[in-house]
């Protein structure tokens, strides 16, 4: 940090100029003889900057994939700390820090639509209602009872839900296509072999087991189960999301709701 190149500086004093060790360690000497005068103490600023970097420091312990924008978001969501996205990438710069950051996957050619349901979404997942429009992946789950759940929630409901899928397995089963004919969903499907259809999902899993992995240790978890509920109250309570207005879903959904 600068004051501790400013004590480095008056440990050199007696063998190099101040102007000369100034431009070595791209300080000015206004800056430095303030600091000088102070005694070696820092100022309010330099405090404000330790604080915010122990916040940021704990912040990534916890969460080593999140980057700037996330901590950014995390530090307001759950302290009420409203910094610029600059302010916290001058911090972790500070503290030698960085977030994951996910490989690009190799663009894939599109593919040829299902032969029953067509891709009704066509890659346009803005929604002006809750439920308008649901996506989901199959990574390592059984999805046939996360939708029989969401239906046995959802039977009174009258307006049409988008229930948007890849061609996988599971999704063209006559199981799972018959578990909801009866109730107001309209089934639209990604292309064959074309991820880039769903994408929301798509990025959504990758984000999701990274964090697991990086942020919740899953590869050395005892207790799988508890720790993936851990991680779904996580997601839900204090993941700040971008697309929510850096809130959490649970707080979006109850602003919402009033």
């Amino acid at each position: 940090m600068i004051q501790e190149m400013y004590a480095e500086i008056q440990r050199q004093t007696d063998k190099h100029s101040v102007s000369e060790l100034c431009g070595i360690y791209g300080v000015s000497r206004s800056g430095y003889y303030k600091w000088l005068r102070r005694d070696g103490q820092i100022n309010r600023y330099e405090k404000t900057n330790q604080i915010l970097d122990n916040f940021v420091l704990d912040i990534h312990n916890h969460h080593p994939m999140m980057g700037y924008r996330q901590i950014r978001d995390k530090l307001c969501l759950e302290f009420g700390w409203v910094v610029s996205d600059p302010t916290v990438w001058k911090s972790m710069k500070r503290l030698g820090i960085k977030g994951y950051f996910p490989r690009r996957k190799v663009p894939v050619a599109e593919g040829a639509e299902h032969a029953r349901y067509a891709n009704i979404l066509s890659r346009n997942f803005r929604s002006e209602r809750p439920l308008e429009k649901i996506v989901t992946n199959k990574p390592y789950y059984h999805c046939l009872d996360q939708l029989m759940l969401l239906v046995g929630k959802k039977e009174e409901q009258t307006p049409q839900v988008v229930f948007h899928t890849d061609q996988g397995s599971v999704y063209s089963s006559r199981a799972f296509c018959q578990a909801h004919e009866h109730y107001n969903i309209l089934r639209s499907m990604s292309r064959e072999g074309t991820p880039t259809d769903n994408p929301i999902i798509e990025a959504l899993n990758g984000w999701m087991k990274e964090e697991l992995y990086l942020d919740f240790g899953l590869a050395s978890a005892e207790n799988v189960t508890l720790l993936l509920d851990k991680y779904v109250h996580y997601f839900n309570n204090r993941r700040p999301a971008a697309a929510l207005g850096y809130k959490s879903p649970v707080q979006y959904k109850t602003e919402l709701d009033f």
